[in-house]
């Protein structure tokens, strides 16, 4: 994909570049003099941050991203929560106490917002549900064990362990449910990214432990708020749109 080619060949000579300045500035300074074999050791190690970074990419584009809904995302900004759908789920059906059910359509209201209205295009009424059944790949999930928070809110919870909040207007529409793998796979590629840092200043580029130590600290810092998250930005959004495209296709089968 051009995408990741482009990324992978900016971003080795861009990092091969500003480390070979960097490495050549602070260690002729600190250290007296360069490491031996700088013109090799920072042009590799650029190629290998690069490589992380396409990688990185990669799963991404791969995955079922979108805007917003990154599954492997920087430490600052990712979430454990899956999302059932990208977007409010079209049908619902609202569980009433009486042993009811009334159907909810997603429509534009007075105000030109999505909410959910009933067949008869009165809006959502939570008088007596008791909960809501969605639609997801195939079968139906029930979402009837309620909690409150503390301001009164509702959150009504499946045995799968989806949830959906209430609001004043209605279900927000998007079951969601925390996971610990995505948790452990968000915590491992951030780990990775802080320990190449490392493994380049200290071995490829020879700073001194401590020294190597502090620098990939800052430099994680300044890619992870900086380098990292308009690459995966792109990224899903390329996932998004290929997944878009896919839809129509699948459609007739």
């Amino acid at each position: 994909m051009l995408f990741l080619l482009l990324t992978f060949l900016l971003l080795a000579v861009v990092l091969g570049v500003a480390l070979t300045v960097g490495t050549l500035f602070f260690q002729g300074y600190v250290y007296t003099e360069p490491s031996p074999g700088l013109f090799w050791r920072a042009p590799a190690a650029g190629v290998a941050l690069a490589f992380f970074y396409t990688l990185w990419s990669f799963v991404i584009v791969k995955s079922d991203a979108s805007i917003g809904n990154i599954p492997y995302d920087t430490v600052f900004r990712f979430s454990p929560k899956v999302d059932m759908a990208a977007e409010p789920v079209p049908v619902l059906w609202a569980l009433r106490a009486d042993g009811t059910k009334t159907k909810y359509i997603k429509r534009k209201g007075d105000n030109l917002r999505d909410e959910y209205q009933d067949e008869r295009r009165k809006p959502y009424n939570s008088g007596s549900v008791i909960g809501f059944e969605v639609e997801h790949q195939g079968s139906v999930v029930r979402l009837d064990n309620v909690i409150f928070n503390e301001s009164g809110q509702r959150t009504f919870l499946s045995k799968a362990g989806w949830q959906m909040d209430e609001f004043e207007n209605g279900p927000t529409g998007v079951p969601s449910q925390s996971r610990w793998g995505r948790f452990l796979g968000n915590l491992l590629i951030n780990l990775l990214h802080g320990g190449l840092w490392f493994v380049c200043l200290w071995l490829l580029l020879q700073f001194r432990f401590n020294d190597a130590l502090g620098a990939a600290c800052v430099l994680w810092l300044t890619a992870t708020l900086m380098i990292v998250p308009p690459l995966l930005d792109r990224a899903a959004a390329i996932a998004a749109s290929s997944a878009a495209a896919e839809r129509p296709a699948a459609a007739p089968k």
